[in-house]
């Protein structure tokens, strides 16, 4: 709904600003649920093939983990405060059982029914109010067949990628706001070592021996 909401605004919008706040945040939603959850899970699978190793987690160990995890992501785009390496200290979320992974996959398949659904794709809009009506009586892996969605398929979070990079790269979106980048540079992130950081633990569902898969 949220993806839905954002696009409305984005096409719909009466003034540049609300363009622009539609636009914003579903870039913002996306970068943060599927990079930022996929770079912190991550991070969690690291800590917890630590312990199997009978390492230890300690404050030295956290902070240049999360630093070193943040300049692979960001690479040389943004600067890097060294109070950074200190975010961990913020995040209950890595001793919560791989839950991270859970924001990119949901993410992903919202933004492809949303792409689908604003393409006039009149099946995924039904099986959507199908999906909408399941309530909790199924477990998420069924419910989002009943979108047509396989969150097992590599191919439903590079659709996912695709949906982010058109915001980016969109010729109408680029005319609206035409930043002092100019309007042709999109914004190209499809790596492949994202896809494969997310969609190992959902083959490997014990998280053992993860490491030859990611």
């Amino acid at each position: 709904n949220e993806c839905l909401l954002s696009h409305y605004f984005l096409e719909h919008g009466k003034t540049k600003e609300e363009k622009l706040n539609g636009l914003e945040n579903i870039l913002r939603v996306f970068a943060a649920n599927f990079y930022g959850a996929i770079r912190e899970g991550k991070m969690e699978l690291d800590m917890y093939e630590l312990v199997e190793k009978d390492g230890t987690i300690t404050k030295d160990f956290m902070d240049s983990l999360s630093y070193n995890s943040l300049k692979k992501y960001y690479n040389n785009e943004v600067v890097l405060d060294k109070s950074i390496k200190n975010d961990w200290v913020n995040r209950s979320h890595y001793y919560m059982k791989f839950y991270l992974f859970s924001y990119a996959i949901c993410i992903s398949v919202a933004t492809v029914v949303a792409s689908k659904i604003l393409s006039g794709d009149k099946t995924m809009l039904d099986n959507y109010l199908k999906f909408l009506s399941t309530g909790g009586d199924v477990i998420p892996k069924d419910a989002f067949l009943i979108l047509g969605i396989d969150i097992e398929s590599k191919d439903t979070y590079v659709d996912a990628i695709k949906y982010f990079d058109s915001l980016s790269g969109d010729a109408s979106i680029n005319q609206t706001f035409n930043g002092p980048h100019g309007a042709n540079r999109p914004i190209y992130i499809t790596h492949d070592s994202v896809i494969d950081s997310l969609y190992a633990p959902l083959v490997n569902r014990q998280y053992i021996d993860s490491e030859k898969n990611i």
